[in-house]
């Protein structure tokens, strides 16, 4: 971390943590609520909506907490690269789940 880093960390303070911090609880409050809303009725949608919201979530922790919003390009390829093959593989599973929904409900 190089001396700028350090000075723009110091220039944010607390207040920048506590804006995430309300963005990451307002967000756990939506998923609860959101859960509630659509249970088990509409799984693809309640799967997709929660997963979009932890992804958020989770960004804004990487990003905020842990810093890597300074960091180089090259960590950003180390987090992406996984990232996009859980969703290549989420999306490859996506039609038997939704078959396998459909057979239950006969």
């Amino acid at each position: 971390m190089s001396a700028a880093d350090v000075a723009e960390h110091e220039h944010h303070g607390t207040g920048l943590y506590w804006k995430i911090f309300g963005a990451l609880t307002v967000l756990t409050v939506v998923e609860i609520l959101w859960a509630g809303w659509f249970g088990s009725d509409a799984f693809i949608v309640l799967v997709l909506g929660l997963g979009l919201m932890a992804g958020t979530k989770a960004l804004l922790v990487a990003l905020y907490y842990m810093h890597l919003k300074q960091e180089r390009a090259l960590i950003y390829i180390l987090v992406v690269t996984p990232l996009v093959l859980v969703l290549i593989m989420i999306l490859g599973f996506l039609p038997d789940a939704i078959w396998d929904l459909s057979q239950q409900a006969r």
